[in-house]
């Protein structure tokens, strides 16, 4: 059935929302036409296995292609928000209702739901966005309006269009361009230009390297999951209750399909493990362990976020993108490849402006931001050794890469952790092992325009009761004292120290450490000595760059630091996608650990390679750009300082402090070439 009629069309509809509103099953008839019917007069699976087409349940990929169909038929009529809202709403409690008949056979009904409130909620974030921008911005005196400048070329685009987002006066008086990115009339919002391109920007051309990301995501995290589970993954457990929708899932993944839309099977398979996890059958089985396919999705969940090695993909990616930007690969962080990169951003590589504007907007407002659903495919940035605080024992600790593990659904305006991400920690707790996250996102509540991130840290801290193995810290990256500006901008060395250590204790500053650290005397020693040796190296006589470079190295050595103070297994430093702030910080962590492998502090030429692929790949992976231009510079200015920094006579008495006892250690592969 290719096309629908309008009667059809407004029938099925109506038929959807009775269900909906009755908590009944869909079905379809004879003629492919949905109808209805009571959960309670369906049959039992005694009586219906001669009529193996009775029941909606027993017909879950018709009727998911069913309502697939319907939704691209209704979304072509549909102008409004109100509209959108009034079909979110009908999936939406037709989804709970299927999680309420506690069926594993409706999960590809489930999928289908979830993977179509996903879509609408895209749509209807600019919807919304644009309203409340055009609210905002009636309050606002034009003469303060963001004035953009009269010639803008495309290689600036991105650090316009940004300033624009985070500002509401600009929102106002935006710019329209043609197709060759010049600017050729004032007056439009961005968010208008967003919305006569959407539906060219919702989905990206299948450029060969954004293929081979999900094809190496699928292989990854399969071959991870093998490797954890053994003989385990290939058992086939026919009478338990989540057996079937296990063995759907990892088709899915193992691609027995033969597929080659690599991107919608790693949605989909991201879909389905989150139909399984959020099912009545896993909550019961997870309670009562009455279902031996619970082990196999919490270590899944766990090979998606910490076993997954991509290293020799960023490396091939970052190399191609430099290329194609024009850049000569000096294997050495450097701005002339930041460059490169974002020139490559507008080029062959397969970026669309649109899309990545909007993709910032999403998570800027948090409106249906689901990193995980968002080209973010999470992955192991290495691994090194620390020598235990307890008993001086060598322990690995795996570093990890993700965006923000939360969901935000545009309509409550609150955050929840993703449900594979709470399967990673059950994993670990099974095993006794433990994580620390470092959220980079602000920690303070800011209005709507500014970007709000409080409600994700809030997740997190209600996560630590859940899974006493989860740890948490919180650093502020955002704020004008970490800028450096306003009343900040003219403190002296004294005053810098005296404030900054007062703000990283103190409530509502941008800053979280868990009741325990901050009541624990250590802790506060170690911070003590952090200062103190960071201060003797890197403050100098107290100039705004050397409290801007005293700020991000401390951060990076605190993060080390902290990693031994809780004992943990693995960690992650995320902002919201985990390419700019989190790639910032994770670098100067890389580049520290690397130092402290070399006697005379200096990095061997593959670290220096490694150290700027794994810091550029990212940014370039999730949003096709490179590292924002306020991130990159506070990013290189000190890395230039940890550079000058070799032959100060406390640099080593400051490195000894991290306790580290290895390299940084990466793991490479042949296969990941594109």
């Amino acid at each position: 059935m290719d096309t629908l009629d309008s009667s059809f069309i407004s029938d099925n509809y109506t038929t959807m929302w009775d269900a909906a509103n009755s908590n009944d099953r869909l079905k379809i008839d004879s003629n492919g036409k949905l109808t209805t019917v009571k959960n309670t007069d369906l049959p039992q699976a005694s009586d219906t296995e001669d009529h193996p087409t009775e029941t909606a349940s027993q017909e879950p990929e018709m009727l998911a292609n069913t309502i697939e169909l319907l939704y691209n038929a209704l979304k072509n009529n549909i102008q409004t928000e109100e509209e959108y809202d009034d079909m979110l709403n009908c999936l939406n409690k037709l989804n709970i209702n299927y999680k309420s008949f506690n069926d594993p056979n409706d999960l590809p009904v489930m999928a289908k739901l979830n993977d179509i409130i996903q879509r609408i909620g895209v749509i209807r974030t600019e919807f919304r966005a644009n309203s409340e921008i055009q609210t905002e911005s009636q309050n606002i005196n034009p003469d303060d309006a963001y004035a953009p400048p009269e010639e803008l070329t495309q290689s600036d685009w991105w650090g316009w269009s940004k300033s624009v987002v985070e500002n509401a006066a600009s929102a106002a008086s935006n710019a329209v361009w043609d197709t060759g990115g010049k600017l050729v009339s004032k007056g439009a919002s961005i968010i208008n230009t967003m919305r006569n391109d959407l539906s060219k920007t919702l989905i990206a051309d299948n450029h060969p390297w954004k293929q081979k990301k999900y094809e190496l995501g699928l292989q990854e995290w399969n071959h991870a999951f093998k490797t954890l589970t053994g003989n385990l993954a290939n058992e086939t457990l026919v009478d338990a209750p989540l057996s079937q929708a296990w063995n759907d899932l990892y088709a899915t993944i193992e691609n027995k399909n033969n597929s080659t839309d690599y991107r919608q099977s790693y949605y989909k398979a991201l879909l389905q493990l989150r139909a399984i996890i959020e099912s009545k059958e896993f909550e019961n089985a997870l309670k009562n362990g009455t279902d031996p396919n619970v082990l196999k999705i919490l270590f899944l969940c766990e090979a998606r976020y910490k076993h997954v090695e991509l290293t020799s993909f960023c490396q091939e990616l970052v190399d191609a993108a430099v290329a194609t930007g024009g850049g000569s690969p000096s294997n050495v962080l450097c701005k002339e490849d930041f460059d490169a990169i974002q020139q490559a951003c507008i080029s062959t590589m397969g970026a669309k402006r649109g899309a990545v504007a909007l993709d910032c907007l999403r998570g800027h407002l948090n409106f249906w931001f689901d990193p995980a659903m968002q080209q973010n495919v999470p992955f192991v940035l290495g691994k090194t050794l620390f020598k235990r605080p307890d008993d001086g024992m060598l322990k690995e600790v795996t570093f990890l890469r993700m965006g923000s593990p939360t969901i935000e659904d545009g309509i409550s305006r609150t955050a929840r952790i993703n449900p594979e991400f709470r399967g990673f920690m059950h994993s670990l707790s099974l095993q006794e092992m433990s994580h620390l996250y470092i959220s980079l996102q602000s920690d303070i509540p800011r209005s709507l325009l500014k970007g709000d991130e409080s409600e994700r840290n809030k997740a997190f801290k209600a996560l630590q009761s859940e899974f006493p193995n989860f740890k948490l810290m919180i650093l502020d990256q955002d704020s004008d004292f970490y800028k450096q500006k306003g009343d900040f901008s003219k403190l002296s060395k004294e005053e810098f120290l005296e404030t900054f250590k007062g703000r990283l204790f103190a409530d509502e500053k941008g800053f979280y450490f868990p009741d325990s650290w901050k009541n624990d005397p250590n802790f506060e020693k170690i911070i003590d000595d952090l200062f103190v040796q960071t201060a003797k190296v890197f403050l100098g006589n107290g100039s705004l760059e050397e409290r801007q470079d005293f700020i991000e190295i401390f951060y990076a050595l605190l993060s080390i630091v902290a990693i031994k103070y809780a004992d943990v297994d693995s960690v992650n430093i995320t902002c919201k996608d985990a390419i700019d702030r989190a790639m910032k910080t994770n670098s100067l962590v890389m580049q520290l650990i690397m130092m402290c492998n070399e006697d005379d502090l200096m990095l061997k030429p593959e670290d220096q390679k490694i150290h700027r692929d794994l810091t550029m790949a990212p940014a370039f992976m999730v949003k096709k750009q490179a590292i924002i231009h306020d991130r990159q510079k506070r990013l290189l200015q000190a890395l230039e300082a940890l550079k000058n920094s070799t032959t100060h006579p406390e640099i080593k008495n400051l490195l000894a402090l991290l306790n580290l006892n290895g390299g940084f250690e990466t793991i490479k592969k042949d296969n990941q070439n594109f």
